[in-house]
């Protein structure tokens, strides 16, 4: 009786064992389908030997086993999906320690699982534990949450508080503590300790905190830390401005179109134009200021030359010009010489640089006139102002009794001596006079003595010729007002 004639509805349950079959007796082809169920084969009737050595399952439903594992054991046991087109399109294989997912109609490997564990997606050999490869696309993974942001977390053996790295919206963050400390926005702005980019002329890095804020550079104790500003990828473009700590020097380096043009030297000197210096500020080249330059201190000098040897300061109560070496100080305006203080003293004027002909003096004063013993002079006032070697004095003198001793009314007190030389003569003249005997109209003059500082009063006569005024020609009381210039070698 063929096979196809008994159905399942005549075959009593438990009627065929695995003892009445005999191996290899039931074949695919003498069983119709669906003609046996799971409820028609007892429990371990068909073992491995039993079976022939390729098993093909043919179903529209769904196989299920009610027991805990499906074991399909072999050197390389696989299971093969194939579409109704019976072409094998994927299939899941072990082999050699290795877990596989094989896409056979491409012939390539899409998930290698090793025997260390490590997982490779599109790599076979995956050397970390989890190894991503595409030979062509770029992206090769991506992480997507339906919530606002998308987080991946990493770990170590003391990680507390896992730091992240995600996506909010178009930028990517990076967080510690659950909280973000950097951001990359869609722009390519970069901003730590905030979400707010600065200003739009300076906004490619901000770097925000609440307290204290700022950027370490840390370079070699023998190197320099450098910031670059450049206009061109290659040459001197690329170092146009710099801003440079030297660790060597300890000295704060300022360059501009590629050279350097001022320093901070390491013991705080400023030096503009030069990389040398004593002093604490040193310029090479001339400064220009729309303010005040103010100096503090007493005795701070500004000074000039190239060896500073023209300064200007202030001590104490005086304020100096001074001139270290022996060269003149000129003073000019519209470009012009208009005054000049000569090396060894005296002021010429208007681009006069002869020495002889320097203003070397000037002063104001007083003098107390004399006169001679016969008269008692009760008032002697006078005043004199001197200009270079030019004295220009004048007096009054007071007498109110005569002893009539004789001898000329010479007068004496000169503040300064007459030039001593026989051919300088100097005159005077007298504004007020009174007690003076002139009779027979003769004028009264009076001059300096060469040499001293003694004065003569004579009376003209007629013909010209001077004689000397006595006490015999004075009154008992008189006054003389008077006036004289001369020449002075004090």
């Amino acid at each position: 009786m063929a096979l196809t004639q008994v159905s399942t509805a005549g075959v009593k349950d438990d009627a065929v064992t695995s003892g009445k079959i005999p191996a290899n007796a039931v074949g695919s082809s003498e069983l119709a389908d669906n003609a046996v169920d799971t409820a028609a084969i007892a429990d371990d009737a068909v073992t491995a030997a039993k079976l022939a050595n390729d098993i093909a399952i043919s179903t529209t439903g769904t196989i299920t086993t009610t027991g805990n594992n499906l074991t399909i054991q072999g050197n390389n046991p696989k299971i093969i999906f194939t579409e109704t087109n019976d072409n094998p399109d994927f299939k899941v294989e072990a082999n050699a320690g290795e877990f596989k997912i094989i896409d056979s109609t491409n012939s390539a490997d899409r998930v290698t699982i090793d025997s260390s564990g490590k997982v490779g997606i599109g790599q076979n050999n995956p050397n970390v534990p989890l190894h991503v490869y595409h030979a062509t696309t770029n992206g090769v993974a991506t992480f997507e949450s339906g919530d606002a942001n998308a987080l991946v977390n990493f770990r170590d053996n003391s990680t507390t508080n896992s730091p992240s790295l995600g996506a909010a919206g178009n930028s990517l963050t990076l967080l510690t503590g659950s909280a973000e400390r950097v951001r990359l926005d869609s722009a390519g702005r970069l901003m730590i300790g905030t979400t707010a980019e600065g200003h739009s002329n300076a906004d490619d890095l901000t770097v925000n905190n609440s307290a204290n804020c700022g950027i370490t550079i840390r370079s070699g104790s023998s190197n320099d830390g450098n910031i670059f500003f450049s206009d061109d990828t290659s040459g001197n473009g690329e170092t146009r401005g710099v801003i440079k700590y030297k660790h060597a020097d300890d000295a704060l380096v300022f360059n501009s179109n590629g050279n350097e043009r001022m320093r901070i030297d390491s013991s705080g000197r400023v030096l503009i134009g030069t990389t040398s210096g004593s002093n604490t500020l040193t310029v090479s080249g001339n400064i220009a200021t729309s303010g005040d330059v103010i100096l503090t201190t007493d005795d701070e000098k500004v000074q000039l030359g190239a060896s500073q040897d023209f300064l200007l300061f202030h001590t104490n109560d005086k304020n100096y010009v001074y001139g270290v070496g022996n060269y003149p100080t000129l003073f000019h305006t519209n470009n012009q010489e208009r005054l000049r203080i000569q090396a060894g003293g005296g002021i010429s004027f208007n681009g006069d640089t002869a020495a002889a002909n320097a203003l070397d003096d000037y002063e104001e004063g007083t003098w107390t006139p004399t006169i001679n013993s016969s008269l008692n002079a009760n008032i002697a006032v006078g005043r004199y102002v001197k200009v270079g070697s030019l004295v220009m004095a004048s007096a009054r003198l007071d007498w109110n009794s005569n002893s009539g001793a004789g001898g000329g009314i010479g007068m004496g007190g000169l503040p300064f001596n007459t030039h001593d030389n026989t051919y300088t003569r100097t005159a005077g003249s007298i504004g007020y006079m009174i007690g003076l005997d002139t009779s027979g109209n003769h004028q009264v003059v009076i001059g300096a003595v060469q040499g001293t500082s003694n004065i003569y009063v004579q009376l003209l006569n007629d013909n010209g010729a001077g004689f000397a005024i006595g006490a015999q020609n004075c009154s008992n009381a008189g006054e003389i007002q008077l006036t004289i210039t001369y020449r002075t070698d004090a």
